[in-house]
Formats: structure tokens, sequence, C-alpha cells
């Protein structure tokens, strides 16, 4: 009854450039090899439009920050959220009214994501569900940060 329900659920969700998540999962799974999003490099251009936050970025995964990253602890607080310095308020915001909305923000992130490297379900891809044009997307990217030279999240 679950699978079907999540079946019909997926349904409604179009993969956002072509990047099938339960694929691209398994096959990270199978492998060993932790996601990497060719879609959204871990480059400057995908962070910065025009003039680079820092001159020093470093990618890293929050295992590479963190003792003991969580993904949610509990459930979605708009206390947790902070803009840095990328210039991304309009993102925080949309993001702050859908913590305020359970129902919202377990439909646009799903609950099956972990950054538990010792979980059997963590391999580096995670999943957002968008609005865009209409239509419902499933866009997909993996875990990768970037940081500058002190590990500070950006």
């Amino acid at each position: 009854m679950i699978r079907k329900k999540k079946e019909e659920e997926m349904k409604i969700f179009k993969p956002y450039l072509n990047q099938d998540f339960e694929k691209l999962k398994a096959e990270c799974l199978r492998s060993g090899k932790l996601f990497e999003d060719d879609q959204f490099p871990a480059s400057m251009k995908s962070i910065a439009k025009f003039r680079p936050p820092s001159d020093k970025i470093v990618w890293k995964r929050p295992h590479e920050i963190f003792d003991d990253p969580q993904f949610v602890i509990d459930s979605f607080d708009s206390k947790d959220l902070d803009q840095g310095v990328l210039g991304n308020c309009w993102f925080i915001a949309a993001v702050i009214a859908l913590a305020n909305n359970s129902e919202f923000i377990r439909l646009v992130v799903p609950d099956d994501q972990t950054f538990d490297k010792s979980s059997k379900n963590y391999c580096g891809i995670f999943h957002f569900r968008i609005w865009k044009h209409g239509e419902w997307f499933d866009c997909i990217v993996d875990d990768r940060l970037p940081c500058d030279s002190k590990s500070q999240l950006f």
C-alpha cells in the first residue's frame, strides 16, 4: 500500500533536466560512489553569476565540515536558516515560508534523505520538488557545499 502511494505521488513530479532520482541513487548505492551532479557542478559558475563571494572557494560534503551532520532534526524550523553571503535572500525567504507549514515542506523536501554516512541510504544525492511554469519537477543536487578556506559555509 505504501509503495503504491509513493508511485502515485511520484507521477506528478517530472524529472528536472532529465535526472531520475531513484535511478541515479540506485546507481550510486550499487557502485559505492558519492553522487556528483553534472547539471549543477561544484564550480564558481554555480554560485556566482557576476562576482565570486571569495577567491578561495572549497567544495565540501557535510561530513567534511561537521562531525555529525544532520539534514533534519525532528522537524524544519524557520530559525534554522541563515542567508550567508551568496545574496540568495529570495530563496531563504521562500524556504522559511515553507518551513512554517509542515505539509508544504514535506511536499518540497521529501523525508527519505540523510547525511548519515553509516546509513545504507546515503550516497550524496538529494532531491527537492520545485514548481516551475505550472508543473512540479523533482530537482536533484549533490551535497557538496561551497565553503571558504576556514570551512565556513556560504
